[in-house]
């Protein structure tokens, strides 16, 4: 390879790479809230609706339906971080699947993570849960992210079948999660 040709790949390979890049993360809608001081991104291809629940700050679905939402809740009284990491750590499968069965369903856990204390490190819980009302199953993501005196539960559903496809999307949305002080 002559010296001509080794300098233009040099220059030229971080580029492409850099358009590549840039292609892949268009699309992202950054949104901020200033009244609960996060941001996240939405996802490229959802669309911000009404909330369903008071306390979601905000909901975006596609245009099949998944969705992504920002569910706020304020810590009980007397809750640290720490104490609400070790109730999440200690709460059984069961426990987990029984909670969300009383207000949303059936539900079969997948996995879980460790709940820590360490600013930006979300617990994190993946379902199937089947809804009350219409009986169709769903692949339910849900982050939670504490503050000191806020949970931020950030929540994204799909189909099962779907999930190989907006898994990613997800995760994008879940790790841009920031805390705006």
């Amino acid at each position: 390879m002559e010296a001509g040709q080794t300098m233009r790949s040099f220059f030229f390979a971080p580029l492409a790479l850099l358009l590549l890049t840039s292609g892949l993360l268009r699309g992202q809608t950054p949104y901020q809230s200033s009244r609960y001081r996060y941001g996240v991104e939405l996802p490229a291809g959802f669309t911000k609706v009404g909330a369903t629940f008071q306390t979601v700050d905000i909901k975006a679905v596609d245009k099949l339906g998944n969705s992504v939402l920002v569910n706020i809740k304020v810590l009980p009284a007397g809750s640290t971080p720490a104490s609400l990491a070790r109730e999440m750590n200690s709460m059984s499968n069961e426990d987990i699947e029984q909670s969300f069965a009383e207000s949303s369903g059936t539900a079969r856990l997948l996995k879980r993570g460790v709940s820590t204390t360490l600013p930006g490190t979300p617990y994190y819980i993946h379902y199937i849960g089947t809804g009350l009302y219409d009986n169709v199953a769903l692949y339910h993501m849900m982050y939670v992210y504490v503050s000191h005196d806020r949970l931020y539960l950030l929540h994204a559903s799909c189909p099962p079948k779907d999930i190989d496809l907006l898994g990613s999307k997800f995760m994008r949305f879940f790790k841009s999660f920031r805390y705006l002080g």
